[in-house]
This record gives C-alpha cells, structure tokens and sequence, in this order.
C-alpha cells in the first residue's frame, strides 16, 4: 500500500517586494509557518479516518515543501518548512551551476546569497530528505525557464501557497503567472499579502483575481 505524501509549493516575491521593517518581515514568517502547521494537523487527522486509513500504508505521512529557493519567499518558505519536518524538493530553472549565477553579484539582491542557498540544500540533505531537478532552461530565455520552474512547483503541489503584494505583473514566469496557472489547473492557493500578512484568502477560481483587473483593490507600487 501507497504512503500518504501531502505536498506544499510556494511562489512568491525577491526581497525588492517584500517588508523592509522587521515586524512585518516575522509576520510573514509566522503565517507561512502557521500554513504549514495547520496542513500536517489536518493531513495527520485525516489519515486516521476511515475510509483514507484503509487505502494507504501504517507508515506515518510524508511532507514535502516545493521551492525553487530563489532569494526571498522561496527561502524563507523552505526553511520553515525544514523546521517542520518537510522534506525538500528544488526544482531548477537551469543547471545548479547555471541557477548559481542569479545569486552572486550583480545579479544577487541578498548578502552572501550563493552561501544562503547551498546551506539550504545541505540542511534539506542532512536533514529531512532533498530531490533537486535541474531542468535545460537557456539564459537567452530566462522568463520561459523560470516560467518552466513555476510549472514544475505547481505539478508537484497539493496546495499552493502564494506571497503576494496584490501589485501588477513583474513579468512572464513570475509570481503573478503561476498563480493564474495555479487557479486554472485547480490547485488550492493560500494568498498571504506580502504587505500585511495577517490578511489571507483562499484562492479557488478565476473570480477571485478581480484584483489583478481593479486598480481600486490593488496595493500602490
């Protein structure tokens, strides 16, 4: 019999889009955190239940987080996520050699950007269990590999959840995109607001991205 496996990806901003105040920042934290936990409780009490407890093995539940582990959301997500027991999968829009280049200068938007994302992959390798995909994306069409990598988070997840300032599109393959996707393939969204963190919404179909459309519902750039 088949192990229940519950998987949880995330899109979301770089740090240009995000907090730049401390409280906000640990707020975002927390809700994340807060996703993941409420998802094993819920994923835990119902393997328990007849009839999922018959069609699945004794074994206890695997968790999985689905990250690229680009600067900002992504990481943060993974490391809470680590923090929980979640194994990591790191789907890549090039080869790791080639996706390391995002993080030095000047292309890295963080300090020590290269070091943050190798400590990550090596506490998910140590830790609670690591799969990394790198995938052929060419760098004379970065938006088609990023965009191929958002398609990987998405395919893999039951859930989505989605760091958002409620702002316009930054470009083709970007958080904007693959939450469209994520509604048209049905795959459940989390909206967090990047801005106010406390201010979340599940996301279920098309209606609920009036936003994109009305400028009165969307947060000033």
């Amino acid at each position: 019999m088949a192990q229940v496996v519950f998987r949880i990806g995330v899109v979301g901003h770089r740090p240009n889009r995000l907090p730049k105040d401390e409280p906000t920042m640990q707020a975002l934290r927390d809700m994340i955190r807060a996703v993941l936990e409420d998802a094993k409780v819920a994923v835990l009490a119902a393997t328990n239940e007849a009839p999922v407890a018959t069609l699945y093995s004794e074994e206890p539940p695997a968790f999985r987080a689905i990250s690229p582990l680009a600067e900002g959301i992504d990481r943060i997500f993974a490391k809470e996520a680590l923090s929980l027991g979640y194994e990591l999968c790191c789907p890549m829009p090039f080869s790791q050699q080639e996706f390391e280049s995002d993080f030095l200068a000047p292309a890295a938007l963080e300090a020590d950007s290269l070091t943050h994302f190798r400590e990550i992959l090596k506490q998910a390798q140590i830790g609670p269990g690591l799969v990394t995909f790198e995938l052929d994306g060419d760098r004379s069409n970065p938006e088609i590999a990023y965009g191929a990598a958002g398609r990987i988070v998405l395919n893999q997840s039951d859930l989505l959840i989605l760091v958002w300032d409620g702002g316009r599109p930054g470009g083709v393959g970007g958080t904007v995109q693959t939450m469209q996707e994520a509604i048209r393939h049905h795959v459940p969204v989390v909206w967090i607001d990047a801005l106010v963190p406390d201010a979340w919404q599940i996301l279920r179909d098309e209606s609920d991205l009036d936003c994109l459309s009305s400028g009165e519902t969307m947060h000033a750039q």
